[in-house]
């Protein structure tokens, strides 16, 4: 019994800061696209480093921007499975402290 009142702690604390990091992943999912303010090195790429560095920085910039949607977007998903896991731990536990 004792156990499970500790793991309902447990699991509820961890409910909580999942919850508190989607604010915070929603918030940095909403400055992303402020990631394409760093195509403004494309022209002084292209002054230091001539046409080499303007065509790197001109790859570069969309690979940005797309490696941080890929990371926020995947990180939202691990949250959103161990939120519905921890859900259903926190169900089976509220379960078992009823039949007792």
């Amino acid at each position: 019994m004792a156990y499970g009142s500790e793991r309902r702690k447990l699991i509820e604390k961890r409910i909580a800061f999942l919850l508190e990091e989607e604010v915070g992943l929603k918030r940095s999912y909403q400055r992303l696209p402020y990631l394409w303010g760093s195509a403004v090195f494309i022209v002084p790429a292209f002054f230091l480093w001539g046409i080499v560095g303007a065509v790197s920085a001109v790859v570069c910039v969309p690979g940005l921007v797309a490696t941080g949607y890929y990371i926020v977007r995947i990180r939202r998903q691990e949250n959103f499975g161990d939120l519905n896991d921890l859900e259903r731990q926190l169900a089976f536990l509220k379960s078992q402290d009823e039949e007792e």
